[in-house]
């Protein structure tokens, strides 16, 4: 597919080192300037940024969806809240789908009830529609389960119900994908506020 001739001035970006991976050590900005051949990034929290890698991840939120490249620095011209890169062609740019709901990391103390058994779990990321939970549960594929929350100021959200939607490992411990059936108005606007407020105004 064929990108575009775009600006990606003013639109939402978030960078991090290629070696952290999608869901940690994300720092979120907006684009500042953007040539077809330089990228400025403003970022929102600087401070965090002892020095500067190499190459950065960085993906930018458009009207022409997400897209993402890994990017070499220039450090002569990066100060501050301001990271210079250089940018490759759109056409080098990996797309990426949109989620249908934007999700964030977490680490809300949570529970899982399976089979007559309450498990506990961590939540590790979180959705309107759905979570992450690394728990010892043993609930297989399919399985419709109730799910828990603590969330922000020990407010607790559940019982909801859920359907695990995948199996996998999150650190080296079984991580368990849930797809949320059903939410009550009250549940899903709990959410949606929690979300909001962690993302910063990121929706991918």
């Amino acid at each position: 597919m064929e990108y575009p001739a775009v600006d990606l001035t003013g639109h939402p970006a978030r960078v991090a080192t290629p070696e952290s991976g999608e869901e940690h050590g994300w720092q979120h900005g907006v684009v500042a300037a953007h040539d077809g051949t330089t990228l400025v990034i403003e970022l929102l929290q600087p401070q965090m940024w002892r020095s500067y890698p190499p190459h950065i991840l960085v993906e930018v939120l458009h009207t022409q969806g997400l897209c993402r490249a890994v990017m070499p620095i220039v450090p002569s011209s990066s100060s501050g809240a301001h990271l210079r890169l250089v940018a490759p062609p759109m056409q080098e740019w990996e797309r990426l789908q949109r989620r249908r709901h934007p999700r964030v990391a977490a680490a809300a103390a949570a529970w899982i009830s399976f089979g007559g058994r309450r498990w506990p779990a961590t939540a590790v990321n979180l959705s309107v529609g759905g979570a992450a939970l690394v728990s010892e549960a043993p609930c297989p594929l399919g399985a419709v389960v109730a799910v828990g929350f603590r969330m922000g100021q020990g407010l607790p959200l559940g019982p909801l119900s859920a359907e695990v939607a995948r199996l996998s490992e999150e650190r080296d411990r079984p991580a368990i994908g849930l797809m949320f059936l059903n939410l009550t108005e009250s549940s899903r606007s709990l959410l949606s506020e929690y979300v909001g407020k962690r993302q910063g105004g990121w929706q991918p």
